[in-house]
């Protein structure tokens, strides 16, 4: 095929995509009489555009046959890596390709200048010319710049170098919703409804600025392994709403299977009703069918068939997965953030005023102002979960909110009011103890003292001073006792000061493995965290004690925890304060040398500078072996998740084994 013949097929398949897809063999055959030849590449072309399952049209299939037609070789990835590295050497440095598809490439750098991870998007050269490329990429950069939300990629900047277009948004360390979900198979339900809250909530921002995605899948979800986020990604062919836009009616784009039903027609209207029903299929992907009945209750609304009837906006389907159990204080609505914690310290508040009204001695007016004093914290909290409340978030479960304990509280609290996620129950025993003493020690003591008058009535001095010295040795007992228990098992002092008294509330604290290898198992029901290898360890063992399986998990366990020290001390070496140290000495050193001496100081600067960043690549690439062998892990945890622990384990490992040889 001439080049010429090829330009003029790929102008009727572009304007055969134009049309209504009832329309559009009609107008092939119109505009190709006498010519089968012309009319069987344009409907074949057009075919794989209809069932392409990334959309708009003829992609892949029309960047293949415009590389047959043209004998454009498509560049292979060294050399194109070349080919960016030579076009933004002076600023960027290219570390390894990230991922590619037809129209461009992504690539992870280091931004020299500022000493960053950024993820740098091309178009690919060979495809630049192609129909509506660069005008598509520039769109994409425009859109991407009006948003700014910790749910959604970044953009840092646009251009153009040598002919070769690029963007460089925020580098997201982890995998793709898409990854993650061909690695574990489906995902928790807790984690999968903080997942979808989150993107409810970025969504929900790109909607206010005027922005439809149009194009939501777990391939263009980017799940964070540093904060754990679930992040949005590829605005590709995203709409502007009251904007211009880039397609015409009857023209499909997006991804068929998580397709709105007005999108998939391609004559409806497409709105913020469509990204919806997509995030409801995103969710419906992650955990199948086994969900709780309120959290598929909140994600069928989202898969209505008709628009009217979904959840009228990103925000108001956000409200409803907040109070699902399991969400954090992250995902509570902005009218609900203050709640926390307001209901311990209103029934504080009480009960102190009301301990003071009933003192002896008080006027039976003085008494009511007290009282009335007392009521003034309880009410405005009563008051708040009121205001706080709709049709999605109920009083009740906003009340149990206003109950979590603060997130610096360390010491006993109800189990059915502890914040989702709480690590109290799975402390061994003698960190509990100690916890409990502790609890015990500063109630009791000030409220012993508060009644010494009731006992001196009713006992001795003596006696008094002996129930002090009894709470006071017994709490040090039980104390001393359970940091020497810590302490025999290995812990730095301040591991065990963690262990007994720090906050329970997760964090990467707990996630190391000194402090992970004592807390106690899962229970049989529960999903280990993503990241945690000593949880999906813990799990394994308590499943299929002593079987092969078991004992391949150990070792990739200590696979992760030797990458997660290596990670850790180029973490603390290759810190972002020591390249600013090193680049300021290099910048203070600019200008003519003087002498040999300031020569040699200036190499060996430049060279430890060097050094630094070459940790901080060596970090990036060990941090990419750490998700393979966790991968690794999870997966087996799959193959042994069904097992109950309850059975005896005669015959199960062996069972075990030969199902995932």
């Amino acid at each position: 095929m001439t080049p010429e013949r090829w330009a003029l097929v790929k102008s009727i398949l572009a304007d055969a995509l134009d049309q209504p897809l009832s329309e559009r063999h009609a107008f092939v055959d119109a505009i190709t009489p006498g010519d089968d030849e012309l009319r069987r590449e344009v409907l074949s072309l057009l075919a794989s555009a209809e069932a392409d399952e990334s959309l708009p049209g003829a992609r892949a299939a029309v960047l293949h046959a415009a590389d047959s037609a043209l004998g454009a070789a498509a560049l292979d990835a060294t050399s194109m890596a070349d080919t960016v590295q030579r076009a933004l050497g002076v600023q960027y440095r290219i570390v390894r390709e990230l991922g590619h598809g037809g129209m461009g490439m992504v690539y992870l750098a280091q931004e020299l200048a500022l000493d960053r991870f950024v993820a740098v998007k091309v178009l690919r050269p060979d495809r630049a010319d192609l129909h509506g490329a660069r005008e598509r990429f520039r769109r994409e950069a425009r859109i991407a710049a009006r948003l700014s939300h910790p749910g959604i990629v970044p953009l840092h900047t646009f251009g153009e170098v040598d002919g070769l277009w690029y963007f460089v948004m925020s580098y997201v360390r982890g995998m793709s919703l898409a990854e993650r979900l061909r690695i574990d198979g489906r995902i928790a339900e807790a984690e999968g409804a903080r997942i979808i809250a989150e993107l409810a909530a970025a969504l929900a921002h790109a909607h206010a600025e005027g922005v439809v995605h149009r194009d939501i899948k777990p391939a263009n979800v980017l799940l964070d392994s540093a904060s754990g986020r679930a992040v949005l990604a590829d605005f590709g062919i995203a709409k502007l709403v009251d904007g211009e836009g880039f397609t015409s009616t009857g023209l499909i784009v997006g991804t068929p299977s998580f397709m709105a039903p007005e999108q998939a027609t391609g004559f409806a209207p497409v709105d913020e009703r469509s990204d919806i029903y997509a995030l409801g299929a995103v969710a419906r992907a992650m955990m199948g069918d086994g969900m709780s009945p309120r959290l598929r209750a909140v994600i069928e609304q989202a898969l209505r068939d008709v628009p009217g009837e979904r959840w009228p906006s990103a925000e108001a389907l956000h409200a409803a997965l907040m109070r699902l159990e399991g969400m954090s204080a992250d995902a509570l609505p902005p009218r609900a953030r203050e709640l926390p914690t307001f209901g311990a310290y209103a029934l504080l508040w009480g009960a102190l005023w009301l301990v003071v009204a009933a003192m002896k001695g008080r006027h039976f007016y003085d008494r009511l102002l007290l009282v009335l004093v007392a009521a003034i914290v309880p009410c405005g909290a009563l008051l708040h979960v009121w205001n706080a409340s709709d049709r999605t978030v109920p009083p009740g479960e906003l009340l149990q909110v206003a109950f979590w304990p603060p997130e610096w509280w360390s010491m006993w609290w109800p189990a059915s009011l502890r914040r989702p996620g709480d690590l109290w129950r799975r402390l061994p025993r003698p960190a509990w103890a100690a916890r409990v003493a502790l609890s015990l020690f500063l109630v009791t003591l000030p409220a012993l003292i508060l009644l010494r008058e009731w006992f001196d009535a009713v006992s001795t001095a003596r006696e008094f001073l002996q129930v002090e010295l009894t709470v006071l040795l017994g709490a040090a007992a039980v104390i001393g006792g359970a940091l020497v228990w810590a302490l025999r098992r290995g812990l730095h002092v301040h591991d065990a000061s963690r262990l007994l008294f720090g906050a329970t509330l997760p964090s990467r604290t707990w996630t190391t493995p000194a402090l992970a290898r004592l807390l106690r198992p899962l229970g049989a029901s529960e999903e280990p965290e993503p990241e945690s290898a000593m949880q999906h360890l813990h799990a394994i063992v308590r499943r299929v004690p002593g079987a092969d399986v078991a004992r391949r998990a150990e070792g990739q366990a200590e696979r992760i925890a030797t990458l997660d020290s290596e990670i850790a001390q180029l973490t603390q070496l290759a810190t972002d304060a020591e390249v600013d140290r090193l680049q300021a000495r290099l910048d203070g050193m600019q200008g003519p040398a003087t002498t040999t001496a300031h020569d040699e100081l200036h190499g060996l600067l430049q060279r430890e500078l060097e050094v630094v960043q070459e940790m901080r690549s060596r970090r990036e690439v060990l941090m990419a072996e750490r998700r393979v062998a966790m991968g690794e892990l999870r997966s087996l945890w799959l193959s042994v998740r069904g097992v109950d622990a309850r059975v005896a384990p005669g015959g199960i490992p062996e069972r075990v084994d030969e199902g995932i040889a």
